[in-house]
């Protein structure tokens, strides 16, 4: 089964490219431009993990992190426009996993989404030896 990435950004050049990517990679890539559909398409599709753009229209990547959080502990990598001192902040404060800022080579955007998923995958075994 391959692992699902939601990819939450406005920027259509960047998000067909980093789908092409992505594909290519093995993932099963599931697409919005905006604040609103990127959290209809987090409820539709399940995503295993989300790449969310800090600057967005209609709801910014952070109110839109704040909601997947009110629903999951998907994993959030979260592409900031300017990478200012208080977007660095806010950011894992709301809950997001990993910060990378824009522009992201497309090889490390890849290394941090394998970190991202390793991570995952360790702190779901954690959670199954407690219980």
């Amino acid at each position: 089964m391959r692992n699902r990435i939601l990819i939450v950004d406005n920027d259509l050049e960047l998000i067909d490219h980093m789908r092409r990517v992505l594909d290519n990679e093995g993932y099963q890539v599931i697409l919005a431009d905006n604040g609103l559909s990127g959290i209809r398409a987090f409820y539709n599709g399940t995503p295993d993990l989300v790449i969310l753009n800090s600057d967005l229209p209609k709801l910014n990547g952070f109110e839109v992190c704040q909601r997947i959080r009110d629903m999951a502990t998907t994993p959030i990598i979260m592409l900031l426009t300017h990478g200012h001192a208080e977007e660095t902040i806010t950011g894992p404060d709301l809950g997001v996993n990993d910060l990378l800022t824009k522009p992201v080579p497309t090889d490390e955007l890849l290394a941090r989404i394998r970190a991202t998923f390793r991570q995952s995958r360790l702190e779901q075994a954690n959670i199954s030896q407690q219980g």
